[in-house]
C-alpha cells in the first residue's frame, strides 16, 4: 500500500509494520531501563533485620527465626569462617540438610565475604568430589551425620564442633564485607550436554534480578514464600532472597512435602504460603487441585498450558525462565 501511494520513495525509507506492531516490538517490549542497585545480598538482608528485626524470617519444621536473629547468628558464624581463613572472593562449599543451619551457613560465607558453593547432600560423591575440586573451595561447612559423605574430599568444618566458638563470636558483621563486583555463589550446571561447569554470579547481578522481581511480583513483608527447588539448582537462591529482601518470611519444605502432593498441600495450608515456584512437572502431580496461594511460579521446566490455564483463572500466575549465566531469571510473564 506504502509503495502504491508513494511509488517515488525509497524502499529504505517504507515503514515495513503496522503501527500496533511497531508499539508493541519498540515500546510495548522495551520499556524504560532502571538503574540497578549497587549492593550486595548480605548488606541489603542486613538493612531489612534492621528495618523489621522481630518479624519471621525463616520457618522451617514448625520452628521460626526472626530476621534479627538470624542476622546475628549468620555474623557470628561469618566471624567463626574469617578466623578459618575465609575472606572476599574464596569459595566455601555449604553441605547440609536445608533448615536453619543451612541458612545460617549461606548468608554467613557471603557476610564474611565468600563465595557460596551449595551442595546437595543427594548428589552421588564422585560429582561432589568434581565439584569441590573444580571450584577450589577453601572449606566445607557440613554436619557429623554428612561427614562421611564428604571425608577426605576438602578441609571441613563441622557445624557441630563449633558451637563453643559460636557462642562467644562477636555478633556483628565482619569488616569489609563483599563489593557488588564480587561473586555472591557458584552454581553448578547440570552436564546434561557435558561436564558440569560452574557459573559464578556476582553480587550486582542477582541483586538487580531480586529487585525487579520483587517489585514485578508485588512480594511484601506479608508474604510467606515457598523453599521448594533443592540447593544445586539456583532456584533456591531466587525463592530464598525474594522471600529475605521483600521483607517476607522463607517457608522450607520439608522431604516429605517436596514428593507428596497431600503433604504439600497440607504445608501450604498450615504454614499459610502465599507464594511458591514449582516445576510444572510438579504441579502437574498435584491433578489441578486448588492451591491456597496468590501466586504459583512455575520455571525450570516447559509450562503445561492446560495447568497454566487451569491455574491462571484462579490465581496470579506466573511463568519464567533464565540460563544460571543470567542471574536466574530472564524472562518472566505475569498472567
Amino acid at each position: 500500500a506504502a509503495i502504491v501511494a508513494e511509488p517515488r520513495r525509497p524502499l529504505g525509507e517504507l515503514e515495513l509494520l503496522p503501527p500496533a506492531e511497531r508499539q508493541r516490538l519498540l515500546v510495548d517490549f522495551n520499556p524504560p531501563s532502571s538503574q540497578p542497585m549497587p549492593d550486595t545480598l548480605p548488606a541489603w538482608f542486613a538493612r531489612e533485620a534492621r528495618a523489621r528485626p522481630d518479624a519471621i524470617a525463616l520457618r522451617s519444621d514448625g520452628a521460626s527465626r526472626t530476621f534479627a536473629e538470624l542476622d546475628a547468628a549468620a555474623n557470628r558464624l561469618a566471624n567463626v569462617l574469617r578466623a578459618r581463613g575465609v575472606t572476599r572472593e574464596r569459595v566455601v562449599a555449604v553441605a547440609l540438610d536445608r533448615g536453619f543451619a543451612w541458612a545460617e551457613a549461606m548468608l554467613a560465607v557471603m557476610k564474611a565475604g565468600g563465595i557460596y558453593l551449595p551442595i546437595d547432600p543427594a548428589l552421588p560423591r564422585a560429582r561432589v568430589a568434581t565439584m569441590l575440586q573444580d571450584s577450589g573451595a577453601v572449606l566445607v561447612l557440613t554436619s557429623r551425620a554428612l561427614r562421611a559423605v564428604m571425608a577426605d574430599l576438602v578441609n571441613l568444618l563441622v557445624w557441630e564442633d563449633v558451637t563453643a566458638e559460636l557462642k562467644v563470636a562477636a555478633a556483628t558483621a565482619p569488616d569489609e564485607g563483599p563489593a557488588p563486583e564480587d561473586g555472591a555463589y557458584l552454581i553448578y550446571t547440570s552436564g546434561s550436554t557435558g561436564q558440569p561447569k560452574g557459573v559464578l554470579v556476582e553480587h550486582r547481578g542477582i541483586v538487580n534480578t531480586i529487585q525487579d522481581q520483587i517489585r514485578r511480583l508485588e512480594l511484601s513483608p506479608a508474604d510467606r514464600l515457598l523453599q521448594f527447588a533443592s540447593v544445586s539448582f539456583d532456584a533456591s537462591l531466587f525463592e530464598t532472597w525474594n522471600a529475605w529482601l521483600s521483607g517476607a518470611a522463607l517457608v522450607i519444605a520439608p522431604p516429605a512435602a517436596r514428593s507428596d502432593p497431600a503433604a504439600f498441600l497440607a504445608l501450604l495450608r498450615d504454614e499459610r504460603v502465599t507464594v511458591a515456584v514449582l516445576p510444572p512437572s510438579f504441579v502437574r502431580s498435584l491433578g489441578r487441585v486448588e492451591l491456597p496461594l496468590r501466586m504459583l511460579f512455575t520455571a525450570g521446566e516447559a509450562a503445561d498450558l492446560e495447568d497454566a490455564r487451569h491455574y491462571a483463572s484462579r490465581l496470579t500466575y506466573v511463568n519464567g525462565y533464565g540460563p544460571t549465566e543470567a542471574s536466574i531469571c530472564s524472562t518472566a510473564l505475569v498472567v
